[in-house]
């Protein structure tokens, strides 16, 4: 029988929490007709997102639970650091945040530049670009099968 410790669960409910509402994001992007809160709620939220998780991750005698999410995130970094051998940590960090979202950049910012201390601008940054690139890539392909719809049914 597998024992479920209580941080276990914690981060199983934070992460299924944060993919949910990111979910929801990305819906609402998508048929939102305001272009304001189309890319403005994903950059608000990506950029807080980035932020708590690399605070949560720095913390971890607070939140036993980060070394659960941890764990699960090592594999999806590695992946990609293996794509970016050269690129310098904080380009690193860029990369990974706006191509992988909050939680790698979190991670990675951790693991990459735990000393810099610009790291939670990096990650507001990061966490604000990722939130455009997904809103932009959420309009463009649902508003493109819209349209497509739109003329097969007229």
């Amino acid at each position: 029988m597998v024992k479920t410790t209580y941080a276990a669960l914690i981060a199983v409910i934070v992460l299924v929490g944060f993919f949910i509402l990111s979910n929801i994001i990305l819906v609402f992007t998508a048929t939102t007709s305001s272009l304001f809160l189309a890319f403005g709620i994903p950059v608000f939220v990506g950029a807080t997102t980035s932020m708590g998780f690399f605070y949560v991750f720095t913390h971890e005698e607070t939140f036993p639970f980060a070394t659960v999410i941890e764990k699960r995130q090592k594999e999806a970094e590695k992946r990609w650091l293996k794509v970016l051998p050269h690129a310098g940590k904080l380009a690193s960090v860029i990369m990974l945040g706006v191509v992988g979202g909050p939680l790698l950049a979190a991670f990675s910012a951790q693991f990459l530049i735990p000393h810099y201390e610009r790291r939670y601008e990096v990650l507001a940054l990061v966490g604000a670009l990722s939130g455009i690139l997904i809103a932009a890539v959420a309009r463009g392909l649902f508003g493109g099968i819209a349209s497509l719809l739109e003329l097969f049914s007229a």
